[in-house]
């Protein structure tokens, strides 16, 4: 990451010197212009890597939570395996007693409740209906564990997914910024008024794709505005939005 950058600033700091030499403004003003974009990417990946941050550790508490739930609730399923599997022809109510459930239990869940209802004829299960019930002992509350496990899982793949979009928009940022640099002096610049010029022309707006835009930008803050809807897509890219 810091050989992109570096790669970047260089490129930047070369037309600036050279434009400088030649005395020409508005290669220095495109130039500087470009070093406002960078800083712009930069804004956008910082951002864009405490987020991800975030969802890490938001992601491995979710995986730990998976992790004790099926400890105390795959030993539950297997019970009600074992059930199923005991010849007794008609309905049965089959329930684990108070005592039995403190071997369904670890630092995070315990099974309140463990039952199966059971319906056979002389050869096989005809139907069964099992309840299981856990309780977060951080928060006293109970769920189906079931229910609780989809749910997780469900948690799970949405951060997975927000992280990977993290990353993809990241990527973009910088690599957009690298592309458009290539058309750095191929921009025009024109004068408004003070400190503040219009920059148009490649890659400096966004369509799917670098496309034709326009911006202004202020020489002595280095602010750039996006002055068209290319303008803003790029913009919302390069900050990874």
């Amino acid at each position: 990451m810091k050989k992109t950058w570096i790669c970047i600033a260089a490129v930047v700091f070369l037309t600036l010197i050279t434009a400088l030499a030649a005395g020409c403004t508005s290669r220095a003003v495109a130039a500087e212009a470009a070093q406002s974009m960078i800083e712009l990417s930069k804004q956008g990946v910082a951002r864009i890597d405490s987020d991800t941050a975030t969802l890490d550790e938001q992601l491995y508490d979710t995986q730990v939570d998976i992790q004790k739930l099926q400890q105390v609730l795959n030993p539950a399923l297997e019970w009600i395996d074992y059930q199923k599997t005991i010849s007794r022809p008609g309905k049965w109510d089959i329930t684990v007693r108070e005592s039995g459930l403190e071997q369904f239990q670890n630092d995070v869940f315990g099974i309140t409740q463990l039952e199966v209802v059971i319906t056979r004829d002389s050869l096989q299960v005809v139907d069964y209906t099992p309840t299981i019930k856990v309780i977060d002992f951080r928060t006293s509350q109970t769920d189906n564990a079931t229910e609780l496990l989809n749910s997780l899982t469900a948690s799970k793949d949405t951060l997975e997914q927000n992280r990977g979009n993290l990353v993809t928009a990241r990527d973009l940022s910088v690599a957009t910024v690298n592309n458009l640099l290539k058309y750095v002096n191929d921009w025009k610049i024109k004068k408004v008024s003070g400190a503040n010029y219009n920059i148009s022309g490649p890659a400096l707006g966004w369509s799917g794709q670098l496309t034709s835009g326009t911006w202004e930008f202020n020489r002595e803050d280095g602010m750039l505005l996006p002055k068209d809807k290319p303008a803003e897509d790029l913009n919302a890219v390069i900050l990874g939005e």
